[in-house]
């Protein structure tokens, strides 16, 4: 299983208007074949847990929001 963390950080009170986006992002890559995905908040920051069988090609999208001030991502694997 691999679990990818995506992390976007925003601008101050622009979660809101951020979260439909990242939601869709969850939604694109539960049709390229995740097994699971979650959308949390903290603040300014929102963070895409999306879980796989194996590795995958899938990458969540270059463009980001304007609001969006930074973003990354980690690939976990079993420890």
């Amino acid at each position: 299983m691999i679990v990818r963390m995506w992390e976007a950080r925003c601008l101050p009170e622009t979660v809101d208007e951020v979260l439909p986006w990242v939601r869709s992002v969850a939604a694109s890559a539960l049709a390229a074949g995740a097994t699971g995905a979650e959308v949390l908040r903290a603040e300014e920051r929102l963070v895409l847990l999306t879980r796989w069988g194996a590795a995958t090609a899938w990458v969540e999208p270059p463009e980001l929001p304007a609001t969006v001030v930074r973003a990354h991502a980690w690939a976990f694997e079993p420890a």
